[in-house]
């Protein structure tokens, strides 16, 4: 067994699985005294001195979970065969590290929505909640609008109808209505649009846009631009071609028309002479 995987750094409250197959004659033995230098050599214990039985040879699977407040190194071993295992690699040695501490989400936003509320344009951070709130006995709603780009932030456009954009419904707490959203962690989306859809609130000034920090702008497959060129291209060709086989079929028309009234003549004249 390679070093790297005789030795292993977990947190604290973190769980170590000791498992083998059925059939297989393994037990777990821990070292009550482990210390730094087992990490680069370890000594198998002879006669077992100074370790504790874990795990008998009669199960397949056995856990240890780190406290909380344990730290410093831990010596496992399988003693089969006399320690006849531990001499061949069978054997782990683990530093204990602090938990590592969750991360703190930022503050939630909180709007007070009606028709003349004064943030408009605000930024926000990917996870931060933002909470829509209003009394109960006001009518009022949030609606996502469908799409959304900076042209939004410069210019809101109330969309004419609740069609294409999404309707959240609301939530009573405290004799209030609150719409909580949270900011997307993706990345995709820049610009977030929200609105309300009732009479004419959102005209009203009822809206508000969301810049996400760190997104980035959707970029535009770059295919499109080029087959529109070549389109006009082809377009103009195929006129000009077009337009030439035309002349060419008015001249041919011409040519045709005056024999066409030569015979005419020929014929009256003929005509006439017979008479």
């Amino acid at each position: 067994m390679p070093i790297e995987e005789r030795t292993a750094v977990v947190e604290q409250g973190e769980k170590i699985n000791f498992k083998w197959q059925v059939g297989q004659y393994h037990n777990v033995y821990q070292i009550k005294s482990c210390t730094a230098a087992y990490l680069k050599k370890f000594e198998c214990p002879e006669a077992d001195r100074g370790a504790e039985e874990r795990a008998t040879t009669r199960v397949t699977e056995w856990s240890y979970t780190i406290g909380d407040k344990e730290t410093g190194l831990l010596c496992f071993y399988c003693q089969v065969y006399n320690g006849a295992h531990c001499l061949s690699g069978q054997h782990l040695t683990v530093r204990i590290k602090p938990a590592s501490k969750p991360a703190s989400k930022p503050e939630s936003i909180h709007l007070n929505w009606f028709p003349k509320h004064k943030m408009k344009l605000i930024t926000a951070k990917p996870g931060q909640k933002i909470v829509f709130s209003w009394d109960k006995n006001k009518n009022h709603n949030v609606v996502r609008a469908g799409s959304c780009d900076a042209s939004m932030w410069n210019d809101f456009k109330c969309p004419t109808s609740i069609k294409g954009n999404e309707l959240i419904e609301p939530k009573i707490v405290d004799d209030k209505k609150n719409v909580e959203v949270e900011v997307p962690s993706d990345g995709r989306q820049q610009y977030l649009c929200y609105f309300c859809a009732v009479g004419k609130h959102c005209n009203s000034g009822q809206h508000v846009v969301v810049k996400v920090a760190g997104a980035s702008p959707v970029e535009q497959p770059k295919g499109k631009k080029g087959g529109k060129k070549g389109g006009k291209k082809d377009k103009g060709g195929k006129k000009d071609k077009e337009g030439k086989k035309d002349k060419k079929k008015g001249k041919g028309d011409k040519k045709s028309r005056k024999p066409q009234g030569k015979d005419k003549g020929k014929k009256k004249g003929g005509k006439g002479k017979g008479r």
